[in-house]
């Protein structure tokens, strides 16, 4: 590959001829200071010489279907049930937001998930958000356990409970768990198991009070769901642990999958005496979270997860031949991203899958489905990276007050977002629907600025395009330039005041190493400034950097 980089030790003041903080020319080779690059990337001709081809593999095909939406709410946290009739329940918890005045809501299925009845709301609590979180169990008796709890911004996470109904979910009553942890931080996520002696373990997890800090546990009942007690803890100490998810084995073992901050990984325990006792945490490999198990008819373990894998934002599930020692193929179950994931699974009695979980779609939050069988496993193929560029952070151009980013492009398909310049959380110029759209995560409050062009960038076609960032600009702090006029603008976010870019030594992408946001095209002459240009100077190296005089 050949590229050439210019990285200086100062960013000199903005003069008739400015010069960048660095740029890349893609006409000799290697990439000197840092600067790496990964997937696929080639050479290709470009605006004037030579530029850099980045390719975007193709995403994995989304074969989810919806279960239910609602416009302007936000529907998660599902919970699949799949009852001794046949039917199915999903129970789902439904707010104006991921948090906020959230009501419990019903639907079922009588044929498989194929059709879902209109939701019913079965607890609602107008002082509190009541939230379920995959978290229900039909018993051997017939009787249906939910579990729940309760929030608030300022009281907390006080009480985790359970509705109970014994009349296959027509009706509930909720009755309250006891609290082991510190009084406001409680609460209950993953489905309740049955031993084969009756009693219901149902996983917890909160901040203990004897100073080992976020613990994962469980709670028991005798009574089918009508009174609890009998805590016992599954992991603590060293890490934060919570969100366990726990299933018994053949032959009554018990594995526990807990989720872990600050590593985005989920670790394993087991206990051989009905969860009194478990063993210390191991990794099990799998970069995610909230980890749902699923016990195969074939004895192999499903484990269905939100991935946190660097540069991803999809729900996936790997599989487990050896009862759960290690973890392998792993699919995309669902490739929506943004708010995600908290799977619900059951196994139909031919063998088929079926997945429910919530995801990000249109801009609307929602819960959906995936049906599909074990097979799916042994077709899966290696994650691919889109092709990227990663230019080092510099504090000689931390970028924090002003910056202008600029670049010759030449898309080559219709994507609905492609990223040309990314730094994580702090800023992004890309085509949002073919539009160019720049935004910057400013100090104050955490708030971006925006700006989106009413043109239409061509595919096939050679376009210089900028976006400069000011904290001082009186008018509005973002401004983007497509062939050197400032665009007209379908949407600014116009602000008073100044403020910095968001503070973060995180390096600079060309494109970015997230699949479904990646540039697939052509990138030439790119630059990158400490001070945000003005309209004759973006024009100037516009026609510098395209050959013309």
């Amino acid at each position: 590959m050949w590229i050439a980089l210019m990285l200086l030790s100062a960013a000199p003041p903005v003069t008739e001829s400015p010069q960048p903080a660095f740029s890349l020319d893609f006409e000799s080779a290697g990439l000197p200071g840092g600067t790496t690059s990964a997937g696929q990337i080639d050479i290709a001709p470009g605006k004037e010489g030579k530029a850099v081809r980045l390719t975007r593999p193709d995403l994995p095909p989304d074969l989810t279907n919806t279960v239910h939406k609602a416009k302007g709410r936000h529907c998660g946290f599902p919970c699949l049930i799949r009852l001794q009739n046949g039917e199915l329940l999903v129970h789902f918890r439904e707010g104006p937001g991921h948090v906020g005045c959230g009501v419990i809501k019903q639907i079922r299925s009588a044929d498989e998930g194929k059709t879902w009845s209109k939701p019913a709301t079965i607890f609602e609590d107008p002082e509190w958000d009541s939230r379920s979180h995959s978290t229900g169990i039909q018993l051997k008796s017939g009787t249906i356990l939910l579990g729940f709890y309760r929030h608030d911004r300022q009281r907390g996470f006080p009480l985790a409970r359970v509705l109970r109904s014994t009349d296959g979910g027509q009706t509930y009553d909720a009755i309250d768990l006891p609290n082991p942890y510190t009084k406001t931080f409680v609460y209950n996520i993953g489905r309740p198991i049955q031993l084969d002696d009756g009693k219901v373990l149902m996983p917890f997890h909160g901040d203990l009070p004897d100073g080992r800090g976020r613990a994962t546990g469980i709670v028991r009942s005798s009574d089918d769901g009508r009174t609890w007690g009998d805590f016992s803890v599954i992991a603590a100490g060293g890490r934060a642990y919570y969100e366990a998810n726990i299933l018994m084995l053949p032959g009554g073992e018990l594995l526990a999958m807990n989720r872990t901050e600050p590593e985005p990984w989920m670790w394993r325990c087991r206990s051989t005496d009905g969860g009194h006792t478990w063993s210390e945490p191991k990794n099990s490999g799998m970069q995610g979270d909230v980890g749902e198990l699923l016990l195969l008819d074939s004895g192999n373990i499903m484990c269905a997860y939100r991935s946190q894998a660097p540069h991803t934002s999809d729900t996936r599930a790997s599989i487990s031949r050896d009862n759960g020692q290690s973890w392998t193929d792993e699919i995309v179950l669902d490739p929506n991203g943004g708010d995600r994931g908290y799977t619900s699974s059951i196994q139909f009695p031919d063998g088929r899958i079926l997945t429910v979980n919530y995801s990000t779609m249109d801009g609307c939050v929602q819960i959906r489905s995936r049906l599909f069988d074990e097979a799916t496993f042994d077709k899966a193929e290696p994650r691919q990276l889109p092709g990227h560029i990663k230019i080092p952070y510099s504090a000689d151009a931390p970028l924090r007050e002003s910056l202008t980013l600029a670049a010759w492009i030449k898309p080559l398909k219709e994507h609905r977002w492609q990223r040309i310049f990314w730094k994580d959380r702090i800023l992004s110029l890309y085509l949002n629907q073919g539009k160019l759209d720049g935004w910057v995560m400013v100090a104050s409050a955490g708030t971006a600025q925006d700006a989106v062009s009413e043109a239409q960038i061509p595919i096939g076609q050679w376009t210089h395009v900028a976006m400069t960032y000011s904290a001082r600009d009186p008018k509005h702090h973002v401004r983007l330039y497509i062939n050197g006029e400032e665009a007209a603008y379908a949407m600014v976010e116009k602000t008073s005041g100044d403020y910095l870019i968001r503070a973060a030594k995180r390096p600079l992408f060309i494109s970015t190493p997230e699949t479904r946001l990646a540039f697939d095209g052509l990138i030439d002459n790119v630059r990158v400034y400490s001070e945000s240009l003005n309209a004759d100077q973006i024009q100037r190296i516009m026609v510098a950097s395209s050959g013309r005089d």
